[in-house]
């Protein structure tokens, strides 16, 4: 794609500026340095304020915003990477999707900021990435978990690099980006 090129991100479905700035990542990824994508998000002062911040944070532009009626318009042009030494670590402890949901989320906010982040699951953690596991609240995890090959402890990153060391995991020693 080449910088005229102008790709649409509708990102009207979450108030959290971090899920907004991931649908950005996964926009921007294929593009090049100095192309450009339209945002679509919620007309709110903070979560446009907290993209500004962001996209200074990560080496992108702002090139401006155009609030509208409950919906604002942004322009934010990629740049060049800025690297983040940062890493955060989360363990699962728990096979409670109520009590997973948060940490996954800072774990989440913490990728789109370009943190090294690790997810470990221990003790009935693990039961959460277990081949066959099916979560309690539909949609959150789906229904097969976050991992297939899982039967034991399990770990992956997600940021620069994710790879995954359960047993007969597919994803396992390969890398894949959020």
């Amino acid at each position: 794609m080449t910088t005229q090129e102008l790709l649409l991100v509708d990102a009207r479905g979450t108030w959290k500026p971090y899920r907004v700035a991931y649908e950005v990542i996964k926009a921007l990824r294929p593009l090049d340095i100095g192309s450009v994508v339209e945002v679509i998000t919620k007309n709110d002062k903070g979560l446009l304020n907290d993209l500004g911040i962001w996209c200074q944070a990560t080496g992108h532009e702002l090139l401006g915003t155009q609030p509208g009626e409950g919906e604002a318009r942004l322009l934010i042009r990629k740049g060049e990477p800025v690297r983040n030494d940062r890493t955060m670590t989360v363990i699962m402890s728990t096979a409670s999707l109520e009590a997973a949901v948060y940490p996954l989320d800072k774990a989440l906010a913490g990728a789109v900021l370009g943190m090294d982040v690790n997810v470990m699951f221990e003790g009935a953690g693990v039961r959460l990435v277990r081949r066959g596991y099916r979560s309690r609240l539909s949609g959150l995890v789906g229904g097969d978990g976050l991992c297939p090959g899982s039967r034991s402890s399990s770990w992956r990153t997600w940021g620069r690099a994710s790879t995954c060391a359960a047993p007969r995991c597919p994803g396992t020693g390969s890398a894949s980006r959020i």
